[in-house]
């Protein structure tokens, strides 16, 4: 099935958009800045998932990630952390992360494996994990195999408040 997007307006969540460009990302990790952040609703946010070179060379030279656009997935306490990508939903850290004030993304399924076997657990445990963002390939029944396997919330939205 072909869908096509129509995007009106971007509006990136950056680091400096958080607050008014004097932004420590390290200070996340203590002052709660991106995971309490509220003004981020209907924007977008961008993540480098990568780590070794490829994330030391995007932050050469910009410590904090100060005039970056991208948040990076560096480890906790570092001047660059803020976004944490824990992909077990089960990690009882993310809970630690998120009161700590990082914000963090898990999964609510890998590969076809819950989808095949319409094993919901892991949405599930990422709802109740803490993380704000929970990504999934299944928005919608697979059409490569029988299954009912889709993740939605039980408003039928794809979006939710933090309960």
């Amino acid at each position: 099935m072909k869908r096509s997007w129509t995007i009106w307006a971007v509006v990136i969540l950056s680091s400096p958009t958080i607050s008014g460009g004097v932004y420590d990302a390290g200070g996340c990790g203590g002052g709660g800045a991106l995971a309490d952040y509220e003004g981020g609703e209907g924007k977008f946010i961008f993540i480098l998932d990568e780590g070794g070179e490829h994330r030391a060379s995007y932050i050469q030279n910009h410590p904090s990630l100060k005039g970056r656009v991208l948040f990076t997935d560096s480890p906790a306490g570092t001047p660059e952390a803020a976004f944490m990508i824990m992909n077990n939903p089960k990690d009882e850290q993310i809970k630690e992360m998120v009161k700590k004030g990082y914000m963090v993304r898990t999964r609510a399924d890998s590969d076809t494996k819950e989808a095949r076997a319409n094993d919901r657990s892991g949405f599930l445990a990422a709802c109740a994990s803490g993380a704000q963002i929970i990504t999934t390939d299944y928005y919608y029944k697979s059409s490569f195999f029988v299954s009912d396997y889709s993740v939605v919330f039980e408003d039928g939205k794809y979006v939710r408040k933090q309960p």
